[in-house]
């Protein structure tokens, strides 16, 4: 046979249904999209059952079988590789020491559905995204996110399908919906609480070590204030005379030791308080921790995962140290203070006129 004569390809279908089979392909199907963001381990093994998952309940209903499978992964190095069967994804491994972010698992259907004339297409794609960002400035979004805030967030599972029946739409959807909540690891909910109140958690410790060192200061000036009038009302007592009286007048203002405790107090609230700011910001941010997801297709994303399970669990340590610290050290300045402002009154009444010290013995 001449291999340069013409091929015929014969349908079994009649032209009004491969006019409607051709307009299924190239129509625009309805679509469904939505996910979850949070914590969770996806190996390659998950996505296997992901997909063994999705094509028992469409061969249940309709006994077919996907016309098209293909695998996506997306590298932190911007790159991605595309498998375009399953086979091809069990046997693949990457020999770059990359670590894979994400993973896009997309299902093509052709489904003869009852009350159908001829086959339409359906897509199933399903999506997961590490907490890890890639180099890449092509961002997969989070389409399904209510806000705009949450559109390029990262770890997160979502699906889209591309549907023309929609009880099967709705039914592959609810499919999913399970599949993802079994996926994604529940938060603890200490941590839950800390993390989605922590502006608020950051500013109430910033207040409460600033309060506590801003009540002791007031309580520790009032004393020393005191305790110095009553040394200077001594030396002013009406034995002494009015040589003496000015002579302690020129020598506490010559000095400056008669606002020395003033200066202090002031550089000590200020200080307090931006002390408390630093504070506060520090604690929102180690509150602020959600626990990292992972795509774990490569070694260097297993070893990747190790790292960071532990540096999240050293910020949550970090929080609670930061609290504790935040009090202490509230706690601690108010003696510290207290030494000094002491130190600050006695060497006023040490530096008064010996003269006047002598009259008013």
């Amino acid at each position: 046979m001449d291999q340069n004569l013409p091929s015929h390809v014969v349908l079994p279908c009649t032209v009004d249904q491969f006019g409607s089979f051709v307009s299924s392909l190239l129509g625009q199907p309805q679509e469904i999209e939505g996910g979850s963001f949070g914590s969770f381990s996806v190996t390659k093994d998950d996505i296997e059952q992901t997909y063994y998952l999705i094509t028992q309940r469409v061969e249940q209903q309709n006994g077919v079988k996907p016309i098209n499978i293909s695998v996506r992964i997306v590298y932190d190095d911007g790159t991605s590789i595309q498998l375009n069967s399953l086979g091809d994804f069990q046997s693949f491994h990457e020999p770059k020491p990359v670590i894979s972010t994400e993973a896009h698992l997309t299902l093509t259907y052709l489904i003869d559905f009852p009350l159908g004339k001829s086959p339409e297409r359906q897509d199933i794609t399903i999506s997961f995204v590490s907490s890890s960002r890639p180099k890449s400035m092509r961002l997969s979004m989070a389409t399904f996110a209510e806000g705009t805030a949450e559109l390029f967030a990262r770890g997160y599972i979502g699906y889209r399908i591309k549907y023309t029946a929609r009880t099967w739409g709705a039914d592959i959807e609810g499919l999913l919906k399970n599949h993802i909540d079994h996926l994604i690891q529940p938060e603890d909910k200490i941590r839950s609480f800390v993390r989605r109140n922590s502006i608020p958690i950051g500013l109430l410790v910033g207040a409460i070590s600033f309060a506590i060192l801003f009540y002791g200061q007031s309580l520790i000036t009032e004393r020393s204030v005191s305790h110095q009038l009553k040394g200077i009302a001594d030396i002013f007592g009406p034995s002494a005379s009015l040589g003496s009286k000015l002579d302690t007048i020129i020598t506490m203002i010559v000095s400056g030791t008669a606002t020395k405790l003033s200066e202090m107090s002031t550089r000590y609230v200020s200080i307090g308080a931006v002390f408390s700011l630093i504070l506060a910001f520090y604690v929102e941010n180690k509150a602020d921790n959600r626990k990292p997801s992972f795509v774990i297709l490569t070694k260097r994303s297993a070893d990747e995962k190790d790292i960071l399970l532990k540096k999240f669990e050293r910020t949550w340590v970090k929080f609670w140290a930061s609290t504790i610290f935040g009090v202490l050290i509230g706690i601690a300045s108010n003696f510290i203070y207290d030494h000094y402002a002491k130190k600050a009154i006695g060497e006023l009444l040490n530096e008064l006129p010996a003269a006047a010290q002598i009259e008013n013995k």
